[in-house]
């Protein structure tokens, strides 16, 4: 949901990039605008080694972690880009919501709270606190937010799909038709607004309209990793991993150190009797990120499909200590070996 704020955030930033900056600040503007994120974090970070008080170029380093969805490190580079223009409304909003994706909510709403005293008449703030409402379960408040933002920006289409999904939360069915028409009307011929409404249905588990407005979404934009993350995530839910698998491939394609997706993409060659594909994913997942014990536990049980012991084993001390219930598991399918 907060994709179409990072996406308006990168457009704006690259649209205000001063000429003549520095060639090393340039660069790394050509660069995001490229959409070849991990080389223009390197400009940046060779940029602020010189220019260590330029609030542009933490933000915009932020920008590129972001998108690499290197949450902890995009949170760093906006804090300091906060602190260095204290005034500034986007760089607050896409603190706020780097933050809400690493899990730290209470500071999330401080973040956005900053923003709204900033500007607060922009809608986009109203949505990303309605999205974290929404995530904290709070759906009263996320409907009161995105109506907020819809009345601030009769065409902020995010708004109207949201306020759809938060009423169903509620059981309150009767806008959710009109709402969800209204968004289609409005969204011509945009990837972002068609994947939207693709999340929203797969929110309301209507997953008929979902596919068709994610596929409505690749038509315009084949390699959109959004739009083909939400078809993976709906096959991958059902249990129909086979589907799921090439959707995971074009992802990675375009994202390939997302952790989950890693670890999904290699649980479901698993679960299809794949274990020699399974692995090299499940271990770039755990490489990304120590934390994804679901990814040990699952390498392990790939070693067993393969009649590999000694490799089980290895998995089942590295999750002993993190994770006991998986690694009781684990140690059971490994002594159940022949």
């Amino acid at each position: 949901m907060k994709k179409f704020a990072l996406i308006a955030a990168l457009l704006a930033v690259l649209g205000s990039v001063a000429a003549g900056q520095n060639s090393t600040f340039d660069e790394g503007s050509a660069l995001m605008k490229e959409r070849r994120y991990p080389e223009a974090a390197e400009k940046f970070r060779a940029y602020i080694a010189v220019h260590s008080d330029d609030s542009a170029a933490y933000y915009n380093l932020g920008l590129c972690y972001a998108r690499q969805k290197m949450h902890k490190a995009s949170i760093a580079a906006f804090q300091e880009a906060a602190r260095l223009k204290p005034d500034d409304f986007d760089t607050f909003v896409q603190l706020g919501n780097e933050l809400d994706y690493d899990e730290q909510q209470t500071a999330a709403m401080d973040a956005y709270r900053s923003a709204i005293r900033i500007d607060p008449a922009n809608p986009q703030v109203y949505f990303e606190l309605g999205v974290l409402q929404t995530g904290q379960k709070n759906f009263a408040d996320a409907e009161t937010s995105f109506r907020k933002c819809a009345s601030l920006d009769s065409n902020y289409i995010p708004a109207y799909v949201q306020l759809a999904v938060a009423l169903y939360k509620q059981n309150k069915s009767g806008e959710i038709a009109a709402l969800m028409s209204k968004a289609t009307s409005l969204a011509g011929e945009d990837y972002e607004n068609h994947r939207q409404i693709g999340m929203a249905y797969t929110s309301m588990q209507r997953y008929v309209e979902s596919l068709a407005s994610f596929n409505k979404a690749l038509t315009i934009r084949p390699d959109g990793y959004e739009a083909n993350y939400g078809i993976a995530s709906i096959w991958y839910n059902q249990s129909k991993y086979a589907d799921a698998i090439p959707y995971f491939i074009k992802v990675l394609a375009k994202v390939p150190n997302w952790a989950n997706v890693n670890y999904y993409l290699a649980e479901s060659y698993r679960l299809t009797g794949k274990p020699d594909d399974a692995i090299g994913f499940y271990e770039k997942a755990i490489s990304l990120d120590s934390s994804v014990t679901g990814a040990v536990y699952g390498l392990g049980l790939a070693y067993v499909d393969k009649h590999n012991k000694p490799a089980a084993m290895i998995q089942y001390t590295r999750l002993k200590d993190s994770d006991a219930d998986r690694a009781a598991k684990l140690l059971s399918s490994i002594n159940a070996m022949k």
